[in-house]
């Protein structure tokens, strides 16, 4: 092999090799740092507990009952309960749109979804307002998603432009043919009316 050939085979080897440690250079020295303000905003600690109760940060729940209405709930985090068995959300909002055009929004400290019996428990500040004028608080509501029932066996408070209600429970049930709720109020029921 002539010496010709052989600086070209040389150099076969040698550009490339050099190219590849030139860009190696020149994406270290100008790739970005890493900012420990990007870093992931939990202790290990925090991290440990998320995994092992298998929690999950601002889920939302989307549905349509038979008759049409969507039902939306989120929460600022959801995790599983004791021995990893029903879901628990904290920080619950809600959001009922009836095919109609009227709307029922939910607050609530706290939900418990039973998956197989379409129920959710929401405790603590339960808080239901309609865009009727209606508002409902109550400590504990137990709502079925799909057939768009609901009852609490605690006191309620119930105010409109009517004036305030008190009951010692409710019980909320669907129309069949319309679709609209209908409330009952029972166990002491004590109403203000302000003209």
């Amino acid at each position: 092999m002539d010496n010709y050939s052989r600086f070209i085979a040389y150099l076969k080897v040698l550009l490339p090799t050099a190219a590849l440690g030139l860009f190696s250079t020149v994406f270290f020295l100008w790739s970005p740092k890493f900012n420990e303000d990007n870093a992931i905003p939990y202790t290990h600690d925090e991290i440990i507990r998320r995994i092992n109760h298998r929690q999950a940060t601002t889920p939302l729940y989307l549905s349509t009952t038979a008759k049409g209405h969507n039902v939306r709930i989120n929460a600022d985090h959801t995790y599983l309960g004791e021995e990893l068995s029903l879901p628990i959300a904290e920080e619950v909002t809600g959001q009922l749109d009836f095919i109609d055009g009227s709307i029922v929004t939910l607050s609530a400290d706290r939900a418990v979804f039973e998956e197989h019996s379409d129920l959710v428990n929401f405790s603590g500040n339960v808080v239901l307002n309609s865009t009727e004028g209606i508002t409902l608080e109550s400590d504990q509501l137990t709502t079925n998603i799909v057939a768009l029932t609901a009852y609490s066996d605690v006191p309620v408070r119930a105010s409109s432009a009517l004036g305030e209600l008190r009951s010692g429970n409710m019980r909320i049930t669907t129309i069949h043919n319309s679709g609209h709720l209908k409330m009952f109020f029972g166990n002491g029921v004590k109403l203000t009316y302000v003209p």
